[in-house]
């Protein structure tokens, strides 16, 4: 297993994991933001979706940067451009880590905006 494949494995359990936490709630972490608005960032931009799914992921991948920025937004920033590229590559390697990164991604967003 590669170190980048491993490394996705990590973040994608991370992401679905840990759904519902607030940024205030001592739950998500910088490195949170970052992975998710690099997966929701990279999935808004696929051939093949809704407007309303686009939207979708357009917003949370929004609130996910803001919210990194709130954190620590030096931290942010390196960990975005890290995500960014190991999901892309993952996406060009029909990778499931980066569909489930999404959809925890996504799960955890609306339970943010939930509450």
């Amino acid at each position: 297993m590669t170190f980048r494949k491993a490394f996705l494995s990590l973040l994608a359990v991370s992401a679905v994991a840990l759904p519902g936490l607030s940024a205030h709630a001592a739950g998500l972490k910088v490195d949170d933001t970052a992975l998710c608005n690099a997966a929701l960032s990279l999935k808004s931009k696929e051939d093949g979706l809704l407007m309303q799914e686009s939207v979708d992921l357009i917003r949370a991948a929004s609130w996910y940067a803001a919210e990194g920025a709130k954190l620590d937004k030096v931290k942010y920033d390196r960990q975005r451009t890290v995500y960014g590229a190991a999901f892309v590559e993952a996406r060009d390697k029909d990778d499931p880590q980066y569909e489930a990164a999404v959809k925890g991604c996504m799960t955890r967003y609306k339970n943010e905006i939930a509450k």
